[in-house]
């Protein structure tokens, strides 16, 4: 602090470098305590994602199942998705599309028994999201794994 009493030459940017160097040391510290977030403290997250795995034709209320842990739907986003790497819905998207791939592949159940067994009512909407998601309908999928 001294450079601001005497005001020697240049002391304004040695200043701004000071101010600049505390900066960056509270950035890499908040940047440390994100990476080491202690995801232990909230086990049940695995829990959760373990009934999603078996579960994964349910639906799902995030907020209630954040709310049955006493904890925000932001912070169980939050944690859900350092646990996994994406979203609730994202994670649950998947597991879907991959259960109904698997079916598709191995089984000669009707799409619409397909749609119906991996979660969605609508067989319209699941065959819209399955091209949306693999470049080809449930039926060209079939048909090629088939082949």
């Amino acid at each position: 602090m001294g450079e601001l009493q005497v005001k020697r030459v240049g002391y304004d940017l040695r200043t701004l470098s000071l101010f600049a160097d505390f900066l960056a040391q509270i950035k890499r510290k908040k940047e440390e305590k994100k990476n080491n977030f202690d995801l232990s403290r909230y086990g049940f997250i695995y829990n959760v994602i373990k009934k999603i795995n078996d579960e994964y034709n349910k639906e799902y209320c995030i907020k209630e199942i954040a709310s049955s842990y006493n904890i925000s739907h932001c912070l169980f986003i939050q944690l859900f998705k350092m646990a996994t790497g994406q979203t609730p819905s994202k994670y649950i998207h998947m597991l879907r599309m991959e259960k109904a791939k698997n079916l598709l592949a191995d089984t000669f159940l009707y799409i619409t028994e397909i749609a119906e067994i991996v979660g969605y009512n609508d067989q319209l909407y699941f065959s819209r999201r399955f091209k949306k998601e693999y470049g080809c309908s449930p039926k060209t999928y079939r048909s090629d794994e088939q082949s």
